[in-house]
């Protein structure tokens, strides 16, 4: 029988083991715990994410308080922070394509508190390397989408006026524009004029939701905006109220087919002249018909959606002296909207929440932070052999396990150590070796090639033993440690430095010992995963669209200097934003592999 295994399908990864041949992995973020990223203290109000989290796009500069400043880009999932060369500006909303090379964000024209922006709208085709105004015209933007290419773009704007003031006229258009080639040129929608203040898109960009507030004006003695959500199947040309009732609804978003709907409203701000009800509605129809989520009122500011429509994340922002305010909690939701459970993240004015296309890299943007979530990728069971585990390894880009284990709890059957190069999917019986000593605990490199195990003789507390691997485990060396009632190991990611730990003092009279040896060159960086499948009787060869350039090689063997560039150009899967390539069947063995450029 084999023994029950867990895998998740992305790094990283954590094992637990214990007897009885169990081995699970261990979510360890499980608990939604947030991680403030280096990022400067500013008053963030939007971010943007690439398909796989890695690039992302914060802006800051249009909330009260707020300085003018540049707009910020991350290429390593929020590790560092660029100040980019766009100007500084009172920057509303951005968006990305998948790839994260092609950018948008747009500015306000006027805030009701302090000086406005330029009110325009700029694009960068190169990650944020470079930006440039575009020929949309100057207005009080609220939001941006961006289709998965980057090539259609759709914002929209809401009509504002200065707080407390008798006498000042709303300023600002309330419209749609819309863009096919990437922002070059902008074409007003059909749309109806309104108080509109989030808009979402397909990765086609065929399908767009908008949603509007719904706010009194004093002076003029009427509401601007009338509450409702609408819908676009194609590409903005035209648009038609949904069924959604009247709110002041504050952000909406979509998955990749634009099936899966999720919108949330604001509470009452009587300063403001905000009348929402802080609802929050779903459709699983494209927006045909929508659903309450019951009793889960809240000061709903900003919403995000996986690209399958199942994993959400919400944004809530504390009340103030005037208004209804919410909890300032972060929501999620694991079943497209259906049930929602708070995060462990204090109260914040929360302003903004992007996630990557699966759903597992989140920022959410706040009052003076950017946040992070840890990775949290999902789960999926994998079978184990049968064995009593001690120890287990796993490489950084999840591909390559390791365990140690014994055949019997008892300690007396020898030890076993097994291999499995595909991200414990398969264990090949040759995988494995019989060595005479029990395993009691294992460490590993980041790339796991190098590995340290603890090694006990039999029932001798004393005669525990350390040994080295510096080929995956095909060949082992005992050390020079001291023989002693070694316990557990741990190593550095490139296994140069070894930390053992006793259960009682050993003949040194000490509990830890230390090994430390010259540092390797560091390996590259793993390629994205290329998967492989059938599609009748042609090879599909897919892969998630990365923010980085690969391309796609082919070799009749897998000798060097055999590789050729694929000629066949990737189509976007819409339903998963992976690159995907059709290949016809042909006699021979071929070999694939996806080669940085």
């Amino acid at each position: 029988m084999k023994s029950p295994f867990a895998r998740r399908t992305s790094r990283p990864l954590a094992l637990v083991v214990g007897l009885g041949g169990l081995i699970t992995f261990v979510d360890t973020p499980a608990a939604e715990t947030w991680a403030s990223t280096p990022a400067p203290t500013l008053i963030w109000n939007a971010v943007a994410s690439s398909a796989d989290g890695s690039t992302l796009l914060a802006a800051s500069g249009s909330l009260p308080y707020a300085t003018a400043m540049p707009l910020f880009v991350s290429t390593n999932t929020g590790a560092t922070w660029t100040k980019t060369r766009s100007p500084g500006n009172r920057w509303t909303t951005v968006c990305s394509s998948a790839d994260g090379t092609r950018l948008a964000a747009a500015a306000c024209s006027f805030c009701p508190l302090w000086v406005g922006g330029d009110g325009l709208i700029y694009t960068s085709p190169d990650s944020g390397l470079s930006w440039t105004p575009t020929s949309a015209p100057s207005n009080t933007w609220t939001s941006i989408a961006s289709s998965a290419d980057g090539r259609r773009l759709v914002a929209v704007a809401a009509p504002t006026w200065r707080i407390w003031s008798e006498d000042d006229p709303p300023h600002g258009q309330g419209v749609i524009v819309r863009s096919v080639d990437s922002g070059t040129n902008w074409a007003q929608a059909s749309a109806p004029t309104n108080f509109w203040t989030s808009v979402a898109s397909s990765a086609d960009g065929a399908r767009i939701v908008a949603v509007s507030g719904h706010r009194w004006n004093e002076p003029w003695q009427q509401f601007i905006g009338d509450g409702g959500v609408y819908r676009s199947v194609d590409s903005g040309a035209t648009w038609i109220r949904t069924s959604a009732p009247t709110n002041f609804w504050t952000a909406v978003s979509c998955s990749a087919d634009a099936t899966t709907l999720v919108a949330v409203a604001g509470t009452y701000y009587e300063d403001a002249g905000e009348f929402g009800d802080g609802g929050m509605y779903r459709s699983l129809d494209a927006g045909t018909t929508w659903r309450p989520i019951p009793n889960f009122a809240n000061n709903w500011t900003a919403v995000t959606c996986s690209a399958d429509g199942t994993r959400m994340k919400a944004t809530t922002s504390e009340g103030c002296n005037s208004c209804a305010g919410g909890d300032g909690l972060i929501y999620t939701s694991d079943d497209s909207g259906g049930t929602w459970t708070p995060d462990t993240e204090g109260a914040e004015s929360w302003h903004a929440v992007t996630s990557s296309a699966d759903g597992y890299r989140v920022v959410a943007a706040g009052y003076s932070d950017l946040v992070t979530l840890p990775y949290s990728g999902p789960w999926s069971p994998v079978k184990a052999p049968d064995l009593h585990w001690q120890g287990a390894a796993v490489s950084s880009d999840g591909t390559r396990w390791v365990g140690v284990g014994t055949v019997s709890p008892y300690q007396k059957d020898g030890g076993r150590f097994y291999v499995s190069h595909d991200s414990g999917t398969t264990w090949p019986p040759g995988g494995h070796f019989v060595l005479p000593w029990n395993w009691t605990s294992l460490a590993a490199s980041a790339d796991g090639t190098r590995l340290v195990a603890i090694s006990a003789g039999g029932y001798s507390l004393g005669s525990h033993s350390v040994y080295l691997s510096t080929d995956s485990g095909a060949n082992w060396t005992r050390t020079s440690t001291p023989a002693g009632p070694w316990y557990r190991v741990a190593c550095s990611a490139d296994g140069q430095r070894i930390a053992l730990f006793a259960n009682e003092r050993n003949l040194n009279g000490r509990s830890i010992c230390f090994l430390q040896s010259p540092a390797p060159v560091p390996p590259a960086p793993p390629s994205p995963r290329l998967d492989v499948s059938l599609s009748g009787k042609d090879l599909a060869l897919s892969w998630l669209v990365p923010s980085t350039r690969f391309v796609l090689q082919q070799a009749a063997t897998l000798g060097s200097g055999t590789w050729s560039d694929l000629p066949a150009t990737p189509t976007l899967d819409l339903t998963n934003l992976h690159h995907r390539v059709t290949l016809g069947g042909s006699p021979g063995n071929r070999y694939f592999r996806l080669k940085e450029q």
